[in-house]
């Protein structure tokens, strides 16, 4: 009963739900190449649905979900309208407690996403992840499956990016769906803004190459 009127009190948001859910880490090889397959697959589709939600609640024009850095205000706008929270059930709380012996007080999250409204965020995070590989010829959508220790294992990611340390040059690789998540998580404290994917967005970009850049207004700024 508890978990029906979860769903009832849930925004309303049509979803598909992924081959072996969003448990990147537990997914065999096998299974993290099922996986990418099926979300590069599903990106059109997903998208034109995501754009028709986000023109028709904010009532703006689809034409101005274009993947341009500015699109990215109203793609988080339209999240944070209609983003849900409620009570983390209890034994989700207990296995935090546990862990809390060992990480403190800080790691029980006694609030969480509703189901719908995880999957918007996934939807949003593939929309950011587009906003680069479709202004940018270097990068492009990836994944891989080693070291199994990493924390981006398994999961969509953009590659391309390239990034100076220690004066060596590297490449790097970006997480759209995760980061997204870090930012709605300042939805829990009240620090959220219309502006948070677009500072994620505008950092990245400072690490994409030089060669691989098209010639769009949103890489000249």
């Amino acid at each position: 009963m508890q978990k029906y009127l979860r769903f009832q009190n849930d925004v309303s948001y049509d979803f598909l739900i992924p081959p072996y859910g969003f448990d990147f880490r537990s997914m065999t090889p096998a299974q993290a190449k099922k996986n990418f397959s099926w979300f590069l697959d599903h990106i059109p589709e997903r998208m034109e649905y995501l754009c028709g939600r986000c023109a028709k609640d904010l009532k703006i024009s689809e034409n101005q979900l274009d993947y341009s850095a500015e699109s990215l205000i109203s793609v988080w706008r339209w999240f944070l309208k209609f983003a849900r929270v409620e009570e983390t059930p209890r034994e989700n709380i207990e296995q935090m407690e546990k862990a809390a012996e060992i990480f403190g007080e800080s790691f029980i999250n006694r609030v969480q996403f509703t189901v719908a409204t995880q999957y918007m965020l996934h939807d949003v995070g593939m929309y950011l992840g587009e906003c680069f590989v479709r202004n940018y010829t270097a990068l492009e959508w990836t994944y891989y499956t080693k070291p199994k220790s990493d924390v981006y294992v398994n999961q969509p990611t953009i590659s391309g990016f390239q990034m100076t340390y220690q004066g060596k040059q590297g490449a790097v690789s970006f997480a759209p769906l995760h980061m997204v998540k870090v930012q709605a998580a300042k939805l829990f404290d009240h620090t959220h803004n219309d502006q948070d994917v677009l500072s994620i967005f505008t950092y990245w970009r400072k690490y994409v190459p030089t060669n691989g850049r098209q010639h769009h207004p949103e890489s000249d700024r």
